[in-house]
């Protein structure tokens, strides 16, 4: 069997490969994106819509204490829809089932995208790294170039 020994600067690439690789998860996995972002997002949309229809101007996140108290944002999503079945205004309806309509793509989309961002995350560490072992191998051929004459 043939063993490898990598030389002195293939175990330091292989060392900065692997610290890389661990800084490269770290961001992926803080810019993943993930359903609970998508429901924060889609409550506070519903709740901005409910302050457009009210015609108040007081802050978003104020409103949605004094309407919802401490619900999370699935049950935010959740009395939005439900309350607006109950409506007559033909606008409001609209605009709940546009609402819905762009936040259930997105929940249908999420797996994509989180496929996406980690592919995305794996050539940003692999082509770097590819591209610093081949100009520390140019670097080497030139240097044993210089050193045989």
């Amino acid at each position: 069997m043939i063993s490898i020994q990598p030389n002195g600067w293939q175990r330091l690439w292989i060392l900065v490969s692997v610290i890389y690789l661990i800084v490269v998860a770290g961001v992926t996995v803080s810019v993943m994106p993930t359903r609970s972002q998508i429901m924060s997002s889609w409550a506070s949309d519903a709740v901005d819509l409910i302050k457009t229809r009210e015609k108040t101007g007081i802050y978003s996140w104020i409103l949605r204490k004094e309407i919802f108290g401490d619900a999370t944002d699935e049950e935010v999503v959740t009395r939005i829809k439900s309350g607006s079945a109950r409506t007559t205004d033909k606008e409001w309806d609209r605009k709940v089932a546009a609402l819905e309509a762009k936040y259930a793509k997105k929940i249908e989309d999420l797996s994509g995208e989180q496929l996406q961002t980690v592919g995305i995350a794996f050539l940003a560490w692999l082509v770097p790294l590819a591209l610093l072992y081949l100009l520390g191998y140019g670097i080497g051929w030139v240097y044993r170039g210089f050193k045989n004459k």
